[in-house]
């Protein structure tokens, strides 16, 4: 593996080294290792292996027929699910790397086994898809549990735009945009305010942070944009979907 790095590298130093007696210069060349791509093969072992040592767990399977969704699971199958990305994604390289990581190895399986990894006999195939759109539907559903509590919390109503691709699973980054709405207490309307754009997305991640703290939002690719920053606003299209929260009032 490593001379496959260093043969496949593009990065080229130019060394300068002069003679003694003269100005002459003599150009080396180096073609150094990669060391992104070795960080990322050992974190992608790493990851792996704690997808095996999930599957071989007796707690039981988690079903990947093509009519699941991970609101139908079980609680002790959701547990499942959760326990496998904090597991993985906690392993897989810390913050944007394990992203990159995981996804990696959903899409290409393990390149590259370590000889210890092969003598155990464990696969290099894959993650499968359908396991991957589960954990990214886990994803969606700890989005939803912080939204639904501030908004519930503040008064708030909440519109929320997101570029997550639910067929690629956790391939797919999430950048969400919030749009946030109070209620009038003179006419008893929505009003838009778009200076709590910020507030909103800032209580979001102190809150994310709190509840989830062995899932960074870093490592699972979550970004969010205040709506004032980006339009079209999701009140005036119906290409982009409002979600309007529970309210406590």
């Amino acid at each position: 593996m490593l001379r496959r790095l260093l043969l496949a590298s593009t990065i080229v130093f130019t060394v300068c080294a002069y003679g003694a007696e003269d100005d002459d210069r003599q150009r080396v060349i180096y073609k150094p290792v990669q060391i992104v791509e070795l960080r990322i093969e050992g974190a992608a072992e790493k990851a792996m292996l704690e997808y095996q040592r999930w599957l071989s767990e007796p707690a039981g399977g988690v079903p990947l027929g093509k009519d699941v969704s991970f609101s139908k699971l079980s609680p002790a199958q959701q547990q499942r699910v959760t326990k496998l990305m904090v597991e993985m994604y906690k392993v897989a390289g810390g913050g944007s790397m394990s992203f990159k990581t995981v996804a990696k190895i959903i899409d290409k399986g393990l390149a590259n086994p370590s000889e210890d990894y092969t003598k155990r006999g464990y696969s290099t195939d894959p993650i499968p898809n359908k396991l991957s759109i589960l954990m990214a539907e886990a994803r969606e559903a700890m989005i939803e549990k912080v939204i639904l509590e501030l908004g519930e919390q503040n008064g708030w109503k909440v519109g929320r735009s997101d570029s997550g691709n639910t067929t690629s699973g956790m391939k797919s980054d999430l950048d969400q945009t919030f749009y946030i709405s109070k209620l009038d207490p003179v006419t008893g309307e929505w009003v838009r305010v778009s200076t709590t754009d910020k507030t909103f997305i800032d209580s979001f991640n102190g809150e994310w942070d709190r509840q989830f703290p062995d899932l960074s939002r870093d490592a699972l690719n979550i970004a969010s944009i205040e709506g004032r920053n980006r339009f079209p606003d999701p009140r005036a299209t119906d290409i982009i979907v409002t979600v309007c929260v529970r309210l406590a009032l």
